[in-house]
């Protein structure tokens, strides 16, 4: 699988069918939250998400099978979290990507064998027991197994995410709201999908320190060469901020103030940074508000690229864009 303009293909990778509830443009993601639907199937989850009466959703729903279907682009917001924190975050709505795999969860005994919460009966193949972490005193219950395709294609996902966004953390909805929340249960390898892809690289800070860029660079969301660029290019001796360094990487940011037609950027009231985002393919960033005006920088803005607007005349904008994210250390000198 492939992650091309934050959405996911491949084989497996259905018709897009776009949720009922979402909400606007976030930073690139740097989180993955895996799910159960705690229902009966992969397509009721589906239909129920993209229903009239639907006030949650998913970025992805991977059905029993290991068939996926996408309903939020990952460079919007789902409501997959609810209240969450971890590690003194809160909120994972505004930065994460929340996978929900159809899996009925806990079990009960029904005679000599086992049902789900539906009164549905399960194969005895199909039940797993242990113990879950989260629970206050933990016990032993049953649960139900999630089948071999769909760890697969879960396990494909988180790869294919991993390769395009700097994910850091991959945590079950049980680990970010443990009072209320079983999923996805001590069923589903968590532990084996994060070790597999969350690697520790050690990351130093580097506060207060500037760098020069040697050559024109693009810049990433993640440490990766293979990463989604985060706007548009550095150009060449543009001095920039190095927030911190991973392996052979510069965290770096930019800021850059100008002018730019105002019916390329949308409004999104989002709470994080950057209130607005560009439409445009490209979009150039000028010293006043006229196209006679010189270019603040000779690269335009990429699509997407979030912006804060400072100050609105006629039917122009004053943007303040800040560029964040990771460079190759060999091609910025240290100033």
């Amino acid at each position: 699988m492939e992650v091309v303009n934050n959405r996911i293909t491949g084989d497996k990778v259905q018709e897009f069918v776009k949720a009922t509830s979402f909400g606007g443009a976030i930073k690139p993601p740097d989180s993955i939250i895996i799910h159960y639907t705690a229902g009966t199937s992969g397509k009721s989850t589906v239909r129920y998400l993209s229903g009239k009466s639907a006030k949650v959703s998913a970025h992805l729903v991977v059905d029993e099978s290991g068939e996926v279907t996408q309903m939020v682009d990952f460079n919007r917001k789902g409501y997959h979290a609810g209240k969450s924190s971890f590690g003194g975050r809160t909120g994972y709505n505004a930065y994460s990507i929340g996978i929900e795999i159809s899996n009925p969860g806990w079990l009960k005994k029904a005679g000599s064998g086992f049902a789900n919460a539906y009164g549905g009966k399960v194969a005895p193949d199909m039940v797993f027991e242990g113990k879950h972490r989260n629970y206050p005193k933990p016990r032993t219950m049953f649960w139900h197994k999630y089948p071999e395709a769909q760890v697969k294609a879960v396990f494909d996902i988180c790869e294919a995410l991993c390769n395009a966004y700097d994910i850091r953390e991959i945590l079950g909805h049980e680990e970010i709201a443990p009072a209320r929340k079983t999923d996805p249960g001590p069923a589903f390898p968590l532990d084996e999908l994060r070790d597999k892809f969350i690697k520790k690289i050690e990351v130093i800070s580097l506060s207060g320190k500037n760098g020069k860029v040697n050559e024109k660079l693009n810049i990433r969301v993640s440490p990766k060469s293979a990463a989604t660029q985060a706007g548009r290019p550095i150009p060449a001796g543009t001095v920039v901020e190095l927030i911190e360094e991973a392996g052979d990487w510069y965290h770096v940011n930019e800021e850059i103030i100008g002018w730019v037609a105002g019916k390329y950027i949308e409004e999104d009231n989002s709470d994080d940074y950057g209130d607005a985002h560009v439409t445009a393919n490209n979009l150039n960033i000028r010293a006043s508000n006229s196209t006679s005006a010189g270019k603040v920088t000779a690269e335009p803005l990429h699509k997407n690229t979030r912006v804060d607007i400072i100050e609105k005349a006629e039917d122009w904008l004053q943007v303040k864009v800040r560029l964040t994210g990771w460079v190759m250390k060999k091609f910025v000198s240290v100033v």
